[in-house]
């Protein structure tokens, strides 16, 4: 099943579905991977890991209308920015 956090990680072609799978294991150098789950053999398969988190919270998998690429949003980098207006009046 899927993680809570990557709720919109998933995407479907022809009878496959393809989805993210976080690893909780900490001394694998991936972060999570791409797996398929064939919907008439109803078996999983791995297709590739992913060295960096997805992006979570948020839909972040797609797969082309001619089920030959696959993407899927990852974070790089993550931060805020504050900024300060002085003087500014409605």
């Amino acid at each position: 099943s899927l993680k809570g956090f990557f709720w919109g990680n998933w995407g479907i072609f022809g009878d496959t579905i393809y989805f993210l799978e976080a690893i909780s294991d900490s001394t694998s150098r991936h972060a999570a991977l791409i797996k398929a789950f064939d919907l008439s053999t109803r078996k999983v398969r791995t297709l590739l890991p992913i060295d960096r988190l997805p992006a979570r919270w948020d839909t972040g998998l797609a797969v082309s209308p001619d089920g030959r690429e696959l993407i899927f949003a990852q974070l790089d980098r993550s931060g805020s920015d504050l900024f300060l207006l002085d003087g500014w009046h409605w």
